[in-house]
């Protein structure tokens, strides 16, 4: 990929930070970030000619970087410092800038990393090579939150007119000085409406808390006809948070996968670009839930 209008930012799972973005690396190159890679999976057929597909998946992604200093005192600086960062012990996320666009490879993992020991004097030149082990780039702003149920302000009392005998005038409510009221709607379908707008596949995660006063009781994330129900009684407070993806549910912060229907299906939890329809249920209270859905917008390359 052409590296002129393009930035790295990596991210070591500590904390630490490593900039290549001409202040004072610049990039070189930049592979595996254009495109996923693609398998597609065949049988031959036993009889005529040509192959059966069986299947075809997004496959884990080498991405490769390479960038050098622009020279000057700093060398030996920035060459101790990259000799102690780049550490198989820990994570890194990759945040990739080209041409005013940011995508991020996730949790990946260093497979390789070189770092000439030349002359002294010669400019620090890195090459790293990262595993992203999901194979799609991530999208700027982290996940995308939205509401399940919310209440919508619809009348106010006493009712303001602009209107005085019949002609516009000064407003009034013709209850002057009255104590007023407000009244809402409350949107309860138990449903919502979410765009995926990347070109991948995404996963969704719901957060389910319970707001009392009575018990909620095997509160259920859905996706058309399926569904992953967590066997459980809420008591107020009480939280349940549902991560599709990574197939975990905890109640209250504590790991309970043993509570998930055996009907669940985490697999049907995935949602195609374009629009899907998410909701929630509970057998008993599902009124009484504070519900929020989340899905991280996904791409196959930059």
């Amino acid at each position: 990929m052409e590296t002129s209008r393009a930035n790295v930012l990596i991210h070591r799972s500590d904390g630490q930070t490593f900039a290549m973005d001409d202040k004072p690396i610049g990039l070189l190159e930049l592979k595996g970030v254009d495109a996923p890679a693609m398998e597609v999976f065949t049988e031959k057929n036993a009889v005529g000619d040509g192959d059966t597909v069986t299947g075809s998946r997004v496959a884990a992604r080498d991405i490769t970087i390479r960038a050098k200093s622009r020279g000057g005192i700093k060398n030996a600086i920035l060459r101790a410092r990259a000799v102690v960062f780049f550490d198989p012990q820990y994570t890194y996320d990759v945040d990739i800038s080209y041409d005013g666009v940011t995508r991020t490879a996730r949790d990946c993992r260093l497979r390789a990393v070189a770092i000439p020991s030349g002359s002294l004097y010669q400019p620090l030149d890195i090459t790293a090579t990262f595993l992203c082990p999901y194979g799609y780039l991530d999208g700027e702003g982290g996940m995308d939150g939205v509401d399940l149920n919310s209440i919508t302000p619809r009348l106010g009392w006493p009712y303001v007119s602009m209107m005085k005998d019949g002609v516009p005038g000064k407003a009034r409510s013709g209850l002057d000085d009255a104590p007023g009221m407000l009244f809402g709607v409350y949107n309860y379908d138990k449903t919502v409406v979410i765009h995926n707008r990347g070109s991948a596949p995404t996963w969704v995660r719901g957060v389910f808390t319970a707001m009392g006063p009575g018990t909620v009781q095997n509160p259920k994330l859905i996706h058309g006809d399926a569904f992953v129900r967590v066997l459980y009684t809420m008591n107020p407070g009480d939280v349940v948070d549902i991560d599709t993806e990574k197939r975990i549910v905890r109640i209250n912060g504590v790991n309970a996968l043993n509570k998930i229907d055996k009907a669940s299906s985490f697999g049907s939890m995935r949602v195609d670009p374009g629009y899907s329809v998410i909701g929630f249920d509970a057998d008993t209270n599902p009124d009484q839930l504070s519900a929020r859905v989340y899905f991280q917008i996904r791409y196959l390359g930059i």
